[in-house]
């Protein structure tokens, strides 16, 4: 990370060739900071700088062009570069809003928020492990890391500084696409089938951002390049951060279904009622289709200590989240020292150990979350019917 005085310049930067680095001035030519904070440097001719951060003009949030469908190539539908540039060949981007939220196509992809109110309770593991689970399955999976420490990134060995993070992907000053690590970038090595928006300490720079720039409405910050992004992925998890930030908000705003993660722990459950009053605020307020998937717990010691009962006990006389749907998920993941031995290689327990509990623990999970979504998804059919016929 560039200190503060420099960073300036990094904002003025000029084009790099992946797209992906973040690409500042130095004298002798141009430096690209490459994961690890390596430069690698090659001359080049002045190039006119564009500036990173938004101005007013360029912005034009009242007309709503920042969330206009943004591509590779850097231009819009209307052929012009900028912010409000066209999707990749093959994707759709957003369509006009309704009611007041961008309305993805018909490609069915659902957006997964994970998170609690307490750190510490498995929430990144349960993220990255649950997309590992899907992406194992086939399905093209995104995990944005939406929390300042990074945590997801760091567990996949992704870079936290010298490329495009989701500092960049909450306030638009890159393409959706451009901010994405996938399969093909040769400098890191990702699960298949699972790409990553890494995290890094610039979104602690968000509130003075959003300070900056008054005109931009903070909830709505993820709709527009979450819309684009959904044309391309079958699920898009977000990594929240363990208390409510300038990330928080948004995430829930942008999502269809929110998982928690707690321990038998009490500290733990006391932080999950908060989330679920914050879910609950969101549902009455600007999201009424936020549906809450289940609560996972995390880390069970085996045999369950008398503590772990209880808590679990307490847990079970929540409402149920549908007729007949517990608010827990039937599925437990048993506290275990592979998982963390496959967080310090840098793999998902599925690469690291698949034949492990551990493993056919998260593909249960992924199943019983596959069957809540599809529940959710025939209600709201079954509603959407009523509606008509009694119009």
């Amino acid at each position: 990370m560039l200190p503060r005085k420099l960073r300036f310049l990094a904002n003025t930067h000029v084009p790099c060739p992946c797209r992906k680095r973040v690409v500042t001035p130095w004298p002798g030519g141009v430096v690209a900071r490459a994961p690890g904070g390596q430069r690698a440097r090659w001359d080049a001719d002045p190039v006119p700088r564009r500036a990173r951060t938004f101005s007013l003009a360029s912005v034009r949030t009242l007309g709503h062009d920042r969330h206009r469908p943004t591509g590779r190539d850097g231009e819009d539908a209307n052929g012009s570069g900028g912010a409000g540039a066209r999707a990749p060949e093959g994707h759709n981007g957003n369509r006009k809003p309704d009611g007041g939220r961008l309305v993805h196509s018909a490609h069915q992809s659902c957006v997964i928020c994970v998170g609690n109110q307490k750190g510490g309770v498995g929430k990144t593991t349960t993220c990255v492990q649950l997309a590992a689970a899907f992406a194992e399955r086939g399905s093209l999976c995104l995990i944005i890391d939406l929390d300042m420490t990074a945590g997801a990134t760091k567990l996949l060995r992704a870079p936290t500084q010298g490329w495009n993070d989701s500092f960049d992907l909450v306030t638009g000053t890159e393409s959706a696409f451009d901010v994405v690590i996938d399969n093909e970038d040769p400098e890191i090595t990702l699960p298949k089938n699972l790409h990553l928006v890494p995290g890094s300490a610039r979104l602690r720079d968000l509130d003075h951002y959003l300070f900056t720039h008054e005109w931009i409405v903070h909830q709505d910050m993820l709709l527009a390049p979450l819309a684009q992004l959904r044309e391309r992925y079958d699920y898009i998890f977000l990594d929240t951060p363990p208390q409510s930030t300038k990330t928080t908000v948004p995430a829930l705003k942008a999502a269809d279904f929110v998982i928690l993660s707690a321990m038998p722990d009490r500290l733990a459950i006391e932080a999950l009622h908060d989330a679920l009053r914050q879910i609950q605020t969101a549902k009455a307020g600007p999201h009424p289709d936020l549906a809450l998937l289940g609560v996972l717990i995390h880390a069970i010691p085996s045999p369950k200590t008398r503590l772990a009962r209880g808590l679990l006990q307490a847990l079970s006389g929540l409402p149920d989240i549908a007729p007949g749907t517990p608010v827990k998920f039937a599925t437990d993941i048993v506290r275990t020292v592979v998982l963390q031995e496959a967080m310090q290689a840098g793999k998902t327990i599925f690469d690291y150990a698949p034949d492990h509990s551990a493993a056919k623990q998260y593909a249960a999970l992924a199943d019983e979350v596959q069957q809540r979504i599809a529940m959710h998804a025939s209600r709201a059919r079954t509603e959407s019917a009523a509606v008509r016929a009694n119009a």
